[in-house]
């Protein structure tokens, strides 16, 4: 099969998982609430207004991809509306990164096994690709975030490596898509400046083994070397900080806690995140440690096409999946669902086949008691690892629910809507949580509570201990920010207004928990004040309003103000 065929199979299977996700998930066509806030950037790029959350303000970084809201700009200079191109930019970069997998994975599963490649291996792959589908697609395609670029040039840089330790040529074509891909994996994600470097120190180690100029190889290291200081040097003059505002935000600088939430986020993947990639990773810590001995990343190199090769690209590609894991021990992990930093290692795990052949090879084919160890040793791990799984979630909270970060972003988009029309001229400052959806269509200003897209907030003192990249709220710098309404809320009826109201007084409400429990101080109670509006036959709108902005609206005939109490 040619390799348009296989793009255009492949492709056909990406875009009914989609089909199938987006039906599933409630047809959400304008991405995830994070995404809206790349388009808010992107947007006002587009405008001229440069990097700014609001027109005329201050410059920040409260995005984690530079490359991705440059990429987005360009699509809001075409489009006011470009949520369907981006759609489809995201599935065929996706579709690029499955088929680029899928050849290269092919080659070690037909060193192993010819016929098995040619009879089942393809509609394996598709199996595995149904398996993991939901979550991949959702966050790959639908979610509009940076993830396919991330997943493609990441891929890319795994494969292209893996292709430098065979002995044929490492083509020129191939050495510069090794360079650039590592670029552009530096401006798209801040762990790309570690993966970069990474994986140029094994283009280095490959290029000595095989006696081959290393002037490349130098070259490499040197433009991310360069390309680092310039992204740093631009952010310290542009912004007026070395790293994005969302660092300052989300990352606490206690250690210990990040390494805490790091390893029960990676434990919860390797456990719960999807069986098969339970299975798949025990099948590869087992193919590493029986096969060990065939590594010889600085000593000689195992001839190519036999089990000793595929070991050692087996090994390689775990090497990758073992740092992957271990990165967000740095920074706690993440609160979305779906484990959203380790989606770019998923299709990576599909080296666990040949690492199945490779243990079926010692274990059936060629028994011997080290074979037949490593193969009780593989599946004794996935039971344990499934069974800890078990174990951790009779005491773990649930899962975060992905549709709910869709939900968010059309919220956020109503309620702003809304708002622009009950004041056509002078808009209120509107304090948020949840701000991408509601600032992309407001046309006033907003606040972002949580700090990632104001620097006052996202530098304000604290631990940064609480709700995961929600811990930032600082109350003395909310005062300072003045907005005249802060977590505007569409209601059905008064009944609904209360109950909400009172909800928020829990010790339990998240809106209370990442606000610190103002909603029970005494200077909050006496500055704000939980009001229901209405213009018109308008839909009632919830907002807890400043006494400034009350007595301003005194005047509005047409604006109907009255007090919410429980």
């Amino acid at each position: 099969m040619s390799l348009l065929k296989r793009f255009g199979l492949f492709f056909v299977l990406v875009l009914v998982l989609t089909l199938a996700d987006y039906l599933y998930l409630g047809r959400p066509a304008i991405g995830v609430d994070d995404a809206n806030i790349f388009f808010r950037y992107a947007h006002n790029i587009a405008g001229g207004h440069g990097f700014v959350f609001n027109p005329g303000g201050e410059r920040v970084e409260g995005f984690t991809s530079l490359l991705w809201v440059l990429v987005c700009a360009a699509f809001f200079k075409v489009s006011a509306h470009p949520e369907l191109p981006l759609l489809i930019l995201a599935l065929v970069l996706t579709t690029l990164t499955v088929t680029m997998v899928y050849t290269e994975v092919r080659k070690d599963v037909e060193a192993l096994y010819p016929n098995f490649e040619r009879k089942y291996f393809l509609p394996l792959y598709c199996a595995f690709l149904i398996a993991i589908g939901p979550s991949f697609i959702a966050w790959s395609v639908l979610s509009l975030m940076e993830n396919p670029l991330w997943n493609l040039l990441f891929t890319a840089m795994t494969i292209l490596v893996l292709q430098s330790y065979r002995k044929e040529v490492f083509s020129t074509a191939r050495k510069l898509a090794l360079v650039a891909c590592g670029i552009l994996l530096i401006l798209t994600r801040p762990e790309g400046l570690a993966w970069s470097f990474l994986f140029g120190i094994l283009f280095f180690i490959t290029e000595w083994k095989h006696r081959r100029t290393l002037l490349v190889p130098v070259l490499s290291l040197a433009c991310f070397a360069i390309t680092t200081a310039a992204l740093t040097y631009f952010r310290q003059h542009y912004f007026g900080y070395p790293f994005p505002n969302t660092y300052y935000a989300k990352v606490s600088h206690n250690r210990l806690y990040n390494i805490k939430n790091g390893v029960q986020y990676a434990f919860g993947f390797i456990t719960d995140y999807h069986p098969i990639i339970t299975l798949l990773l025990a099948v590869l810590a087992v193919a590493c440690v029986t096969g060990w001995r065939r590594l010889h990343l600085f000593r000689r190199q195992p001839a190519e096409g036999g089990v000793a090769f595929v070991s050692f690209r087996v090994a390689v590609v775990s090497l990758v999946i073992v740092l992957a894991l271990l990165i967000p021990f740095t920074t706690g992990g993440d609160h979305f669902g779906a484990y959203r930093f380790y989606q770019g290692i998923l299709l990576l795990f599909a080296w666990g086949w040949p690492g199945i052949l490779l243990l079926f090879e010692a274990s059936v084919t060629r028994p011997s008691r080290a074979g037949i160890a490593a193969g009780v040793a593989a599946a004794a791990l996935f039971f344990v690892l499934i069974a800890a799984g078990t174990m951790y979630n009779v005491k773990n909270g649930p899962k975060t629910q992905l549709n709910f970060e869709f939900a968010l972003a059309g919220e956020g988009r109503e309620i702003a809507r809304t708002m622009n029309a009950y004041w056509p001229g002078s808009k209120p400052a509107t304090g948020i949580i949840a701000v991408g959806g509601f600032a992309l269509k407001y046309e006033g200003a907003t606040i972002d509570l949580m700090g990632l897209n104001n620097t006052i907030m996202g530098h304000s003192p604290g631990d940064r201990i609480g709700i995961k990249n929600h811990a930032a709220f600082n109350k003395d710098v909310f005062y300072q920010l003045h907005a005249d309404l802060v977590l505007p809320k569409l209601m059905n009826d008064t009944a609904q207004a209360r109950l909400f109201f009172a909800d928020l007084h829990s010790s339990y409400n998240f809106e209370n928990e990442a606000m610190k429990n103002i909603f029970n101080d005494a200077a909050f109670i006496e500055a704000y004040h939980p009001v229901l509006m209405r213009q018109g036959d308008g839909p009632l709108l919830f907002a807890f309003a400043s006494s400034a902005f009350l007595q301003r609206m005194q005047q509005e005939d047409n604006l109907k103000i009255s007090k919410v109490e429980y």
